[in-house]
């Protein structure tokens, strides 16, 4: 099934929506990126993408509608939402308590 899951810590703001953990594209070490909305300064963040493919529009619209208060309540929803779309959301590792996969790995 190639199920890649964040568990997310019970601070986290989407903690609510993903009790389970979320679906992320990577697992094996987080990615960096610069964004929006950081404390940091302009500097890359270690950040989980989140699998948006695998989510119910419900959850998606929920996730999107934190994501653009937090970020910038100012650009019109639908127009951040076709931009997370089109760009990827990044998950910062710092929500994440671990990460799973039901993939085997041959070491």
């Amino acid at each position: 099934m190639n199920q890649n899951v964040a568990h997310l810590k019970t601070t986290s703001p989407f903690f609510e929506i993903f009790p389970s953990g979320i679906p992320i594209t990577n697992i094996l070490l987080p990615n960096q990126a610069i964004c929006e909305g950081s404390t940091h300064d302009n500097r890359p963040e270690d950040v989980y993408f989140v699998d948006l493919d695998k989510l119910t529009p419900e959850q998606f619209e929920k996730l999107a509608a934190i994501v653009h208060n937090q970020c910038d309540p100012a650009i019109p929803f639908e127009i951040a939402k076709k931009e997370m779309k089109a760009r990827g959301l990044p998950l910062r590792a710092k929500h994440v308590s671990c990460v799973s996969t039901d993939s085997r790995f041959f070491l």
